[in-house]
């Protein structure tokens, strides 16, 4: 005790002359992490444990009271309440000057567990489910992230474990959201507590009085009154895939696929498409059932310790099966009320399709029911609900012969749908008198430009509106202004005779199919006249094509290249339908449609159009080289 005295003594002598002459070493401003073991009191760069140490300890005690800059290395002696005294300082000297005995190692810091992000799947719709990379279908994109307390500034790389669970048909996901799906609250040091409960979470808090004694107090939050997340955690969505009732259940734990390569479950990748969730569960026929996409990370320095509430997601995925063969999607003919018309053109559909079978030789391999194949956009409009129906389908017939936009051409719902099932390999032939832009009735004149979505899907570049119920395409008798009727479109020509015949309007179908002014009691702008004499199909305009897109007709107007009423030039010769072949899928656009045309030509046009998309059908090589799903 003699020597340990004096070496106090002599401590505090050094530590007052250090004081006066202003020698104290300086610690970082900010402090210092506590590393290895206690000590480094003046928290030094190189961590040392010297007479430096010492001083500073005697001067926060005893001379200037000066703050430490780490409390945990100035607890010399490990005292489990932190207090610092004489004891520490005791403790130092006899480390350096007497035994040499290890001093203790530094606390454990607390280590935050890491909090997981998935950034995909985002979208408000169904995804569509591919057998393959090689597959026509999307796959289900998925991506995720994580950030870690102890990481702000250089965060690590992270290990992921994600998993897929599903199909589960709704009644089954019902009870699974039900039974697996609860609200907790995260505390900062980790514990998760079940909100609904009456859980109860007491919270600490450490406040230093003088003479660095310290003083907890404490207090008790009861969690069900807690509306958001606070400053001591935050409020959570876990999905317990841990509790027995769902690992053991084979109708919970479904798992499609997961992070697994064979050695173990953890990546540090942080985006995969996913396929074939269906495989576990084959059918013949196109459903949409729900699946769980669920991912957590591990913390970069204690690989036990895991997001307590990993982040997952709720989606649809569509398995596309196109068990069916033909599908016609009607945005027809305008108004509601209309309903003969468009039982006119159901009749139409299904005579001409049906006929087509029997030409191609198709009859006990292709049906066609219209109670289930022709359908009205406007019963689709919302959501996703076309998506499915056109999955079911190999070819997809747009209608629309309207003379203002409808809802093929508003681009949502049906478009949209529509677009995504060409791109999982269904064909397409949009047959449309305004099959582009967004033009009410009356509308003037338009050059349209197709935006990019158009324009690899259909081949169409530019579509020119022809505007006949207003501008150059004007009306006559019925309008009360005397104007001369304009319309021109009597027909086509085809670029390959043939199979494409030439195609003709037949006046008096013409004016059985469509609505004219006179037939409608009160009369609806802008339907007109019928006029015999001119023998025209109104507001048909025509496309300029994109480089890889194929012309298979012209317009031809009834007065040639020069209008004989305006001395203007026409539409003749012009391009008016189109195809185009991508490989994954065909499409064929229109700007007018066969409603109006000579049937027995008309039915040769359209034998010529269904072979053309059902023909890559038929080819079991091609649809194995895509991935031999159907």
């Amino acid at each position: 005790m003699g020597v340990i005295a004096m070496a106090l003594f002599g401590a505090l002598a050094l530590s007052q002359g250090a004081a006066a002459a202003s020698r104290m070493p300086t610690a970082e401003p900010t402090g210092c992490y506590c590393v290895g073991r206690v000590g480094n009191v003046d928290c030094d760069y190189l961590d040392q444990v010297t007479l430096l140490d010492i001083m500073t300890l005697v001067d926060h005690l005893y001379v200037s009271g000066a703050p430490l800059p780490n409390r945990d290395e100035a607890n010399a002696d490990g005292d489990p309440a932190g207090n610092i005294s004489l004891n520490d300082i005791m403790t130092l000297v006899d480390h350096l000057y007497i035994s040499g005995a290890d001093l203790p190692e530094c606390p454990k810091p607390h280590n935050v567990p890491p909090v997981t992000k998935i950034t995909e799947p985002v979208l408000s719709g169904p995804y569509i489910n591919s057998a393959a990379e090689l597959s026509p279908a999307t796959g289900v994109r998925a991506a995720w992230s994580a950030t870690d307390a102890d990481h702000p500034y250089i965060p690590p790389t992270f290990e992921f474990e994600y998993r897929m669970y599903g199909p589960y048909p709704d009644s089954l996901f019902n009870v699974l959201r039900d039974s697996f799906i609860f609200r907790v609250f995260i505390t900062n040091d980790g514990q998760m507590l079940k909100m609904g409960q009456s859980d109860h979470y007491v919270l600490c808090d450490t406040i230093w009085l003088p003479g660095g004694v310290r003083e907890i107090s404490c207090d008790t939050v009861l969690i069900d009154t807690l509306t958001g997340s606070t400053w001591f955690g935050r409020i959570d969505t876990l999905l317990n895939v841990e509790a027995p009732e769902f690992v053991n259940s084979p109708d919970f734990n479904r798992l499609a696929i997961s992070s697994w390569e064979g050695i173990d479950v953890w990546t540090t990748a942080t985006q995969d498409t996913l396929y074939d969730l269906y495989a576990d569960f084959p059918c013949d026929t196109t459903r949409e059932e729900n699946f769980v996409f669920w991912v957590r990370a591990r913390d970069p320095v204690d690989p036990e310790l895991c997001d307590p509430a990993p982040p997952f997601r709720l989606l649809k995925v569509i398995e596309p099966r196109f068990e069916r063969d033909v599908l016609v999607t009607s945005g027809s003919l305008q108004a509601d009320e209309n309903a003969a018309l468009r039982d006119t053109a159901r009749a139409f559909w299904d005579r001409t399709i049906k006929t087509w079978v029997e030409h191609s030789g198709l009859t006990g391999e292709v049906e066609f029911d219209t109670a289930r194949d022709y359908v009205l956009m406007s019963a689709y409009s919302t959501y996703n609900r076309m998506l499915p129906l056109a999955l079911r389908h190999k070819v997809v017939i747009v209608f629309q012969d309207a003379c203002v936009s409808g809802v093929w051409s508003s681009r949502t719902g049906p478009y949209n749908n529509t677009i995504v099932a060409i791109s999982c390999g269904v064909n397409a032939w949009v047959a449309a008198r305004v099959p582009i832009g967004n033009l009410p009735t009356g509308a003037q004149q338009s050059v349209i430009s197709a935006n990019e979505t158009y324009q690899y899907y259909f081949g169409v570049a530019v579509s020119v509106f022809p505007g006949w119920s207003s501008g150059f395409y004007s009306t006559g008798d019925g309008d009360g202004l005397g104007l001369p009727r304009l319309e021109d479109f009597v027909g086509a020509y085809s670029q390959y005779p043939g199979p494409w015949p030439e195609l003709a309007v037949d006046t008096a179908l013409l004016h059985r199919r469509y609505r004219w002014a006179g037939s409608i009691d009160p009369p609806v702008f802008p339907y007109y006249p019928f006029l015999p004499e001119i023998g025209a199909l109104p507001q048909v305009g025509y496309v300029v094509p994109t480089e890889d897109a194929e012309v298979m007709y012209t317009y031809k107007s009834k007065y040639g290249p020069v209008h004989a009423i305006t001395g203007d030039s026409t539409y003749e010769g012009e391009p008016v339908m189109l195809r185009l072949d991508r490989g994954t899928f065909r499409t064929v656009h229109s700007d007018f449609t066969p409603l109006s045309l000579e049937e027995t030509t008309s039915q040769q046009m359209i034998d010529s159009v269904l072979n053309w998309l059902y023909e890559k059908w038929r080819d079991s090589a091609e649809v194995e080289a895509v991935g031999g799903r159907y």
